[in-house]
């Protein structure tokens, strides 16, 4: 088909606070008129692939090992720059102000322009609000009129036009091209081209939602307009390439999956939720990852949620979310300047402040039972998660924690969660520990606690002392006692009905 390129440029930038736009207004506006012209069907689809457990369809292009030792100078008050070069490109006689999916034969965009700038506006809002100054990203805003280059046929055996993966890469290397040729071009910061087919389909859409290239070379993403804008997606690319080695960067975070005590019977009905044991009893039990990639809660590389803000469809104020949007062993490898301590017997009050001990870090011996059911599990991390969205940042004392222990490979790369108790996942009251992790090999035993005030703590105590054991035994009983209940009420309510 033939091409024709049109081009208008707009600009955000995103290192300066003061261009940040008051977009609570539009972002309530776009979305009322955005949803109305979706189909729930549709959005609901998408926002399950976005965002939750269903997002087993997103893969990552061109994913380096995330094996082996990295070397950084990334200090506390150190910036690695990002230019998001945002580009929409539409079709021949699509309406350029227009928005809302534009699947039913007629000319408006997906998203349209509001919606593109306000989706990638809240995911640098969100990476910067984690990361503070250590990652600083500017936006680089066009559009592009150019008409798909392919076509494809659906189940009846119609031809529809299709952009493929040679025009991805094409708009990739003009937005390179384009972003280099700019007055305000700074060749310190790292280009990333992020792609988006505003109208007619993608091929790249065909395999997954969003697609990170992880080639430092050529770090770029394509993300799919086929669903709601609002939601994780591109804070979850930009993990894939975030690092804090300037010369590694687009090579990024993994996903984070969880190690779980959840089993099943070979009829596949629910025989145990969560266990407290040593983890070398756990794996003989037949404890293992989570077979969801995206597992991990804590963080959008996961399953984790992005936080909201501004309004909702119905007009009402949500509080700005202050919750990190990657995990503490994640947030560990990205600012890896943060203070950290040996897992040994001892109490501690982890913190986020960046004047304090974050976590604690202990290397896995060569023959530890954790590298034969995670994959890297070089080292092991105990930090604090955040218990649930909150509007305070994480250093406050009024934001809910609670021990995170996580693996980590040795590059750091690669976390995975060790989730397997049913009692420690949230906030204890104060004055009352749970019991998270036991290790035999390392003779440990790692319990979570609140002190009151704020005072979320993590204590380790040595395994073989009657303390621990006696902690242990309790949290056996316990738990073994509520996961029984909840897997028989999950049986039953499962059973068929009788007629």
């Amino acid at each position: 088909m033939k091409s024709i390129t049109t081009i208008t440029t707009k600009e955000t930038d995103s290192t300066n606070s003061a261009d940040h736009r008051d977009t609570s207004t539009r972002q309530d506006l776009s979305r009322r008129k955005f949803l109305g012209y979706s189909t729930s069907a549709v959005a609901g689809a998408m926002i399950g692939s976005l965002l939750g457990a269903s997002r087993a369809g997103i893969t990552d292009k061109e994913q380096s090992p995330v094996r082996g030792s990295r070397e950084t100078l990334l200090s506390r008050d150190d910036t690695i720059k990002i230019t998001l070069g945002v580009v929409a490109v539409y079709a021949t006689g699509i309406d350029s102000k227009s928005y809302g999916n534009g699947d039913d034969g007629s000319n408006r965009r997906h998203w349209g322009e509001e919606n593109i700038q306000l989706a990638v506006d809240d995911a640098i809002k969100q990476i910067e609000n984690t990361l503070g100054g250590n990652y600083k990203l500017s936006t680089r805003y066009r559009e592009v009129v150019d008409d798909p280059d392919g076509s494809d046929t659906d189940a009846d055996g119609r031809q529809f036009p299709m952009y493929t993966k040679a025009a991805f890469e094409r708009h990739v290397d003009s937005t390179r091209e384009w972003i280099r040729s700019r007055d305000d071009y700074d060749p310190d910061s790292h280009i990333v081209p992020l792609i988006l087919f505003d109208s007619d389909k993608s091929e790249l859409g065909k395999e997954a939602v969003g697609l990170a290239y992880m080639d430092p070379s050529k770090p770029r993403i394509h993300f799919s307009t086929r669903g709601t804008p609002f939601g994780s997606g591109i804070t979850h690319e930009m993990g894939h390439l975030l690092n804090p080695d300037g010369g590694r960067f687009g090579e990024g975070m993994a996903h984070e999956g969880v190690f779980t005590a959840q089993l099943t019977d070979e009829n596949g009905n629910l025989t145990q939720v969560g266990a407290v044991d040593t983890i070398q009893v756990l794996v003989e039990q037949g404890c293992k990852l989570d077979s969801n990639p995206y597992a991990s809660i804590h963080t959008v590389m996961g399953s984790g949620l992005m936080n909201n803000s501004g309004k909702d469809i119905n007009g009402v104020e949500i509080p700005t979310g202050q919750k990190p949007i990657y995990s503490p062993a994640e947030m560990l490898f990205l600012q890896p300047w943060r203070q950290t301590g040996d897992i040994a017997p001892g109490k501690y009050q982890l913190s986020y402040e960046e004047d304090k001990v974050f976590g604690l870090v202990s290397d896995l011996p060569p023959d530890h039972i954790l590298r034969t059911a995670i994959p890297n599990a070089d080292r092991l991390f105990i930090g604090m998660n955040v218990a649930q969205s909150t509007d305070k940042p994480p250093t406050s004392p009024e934001t809910e924690k609670f021990v995170g222990v996580y693996v980590i490979s040795n590059d750091g790369r690669s976390t995975f969660e060790i989730r397997t108790t049913i009692f420690g996942t949230s906030t204890q009251p104060e004055g009352k520990e749970e019991v998270v992790y036991a290790d035999e090999q390392l003779g440990i035993l790692v319990a979570s606690g609140c002190g009151g005030r704020g005072e979320y703590y993590a204590r380790v105590l040595d395994l073989s002392t009657d303390e621990a054991q006696l902690m242990l035994d309790k949290s056996r009983q316990q738990t073994a006692e509520r996961s029984q209940l909840i897997a028989s009420k999950h049986t039953d309510n499962n059973q068929p009905t009788k007629n």
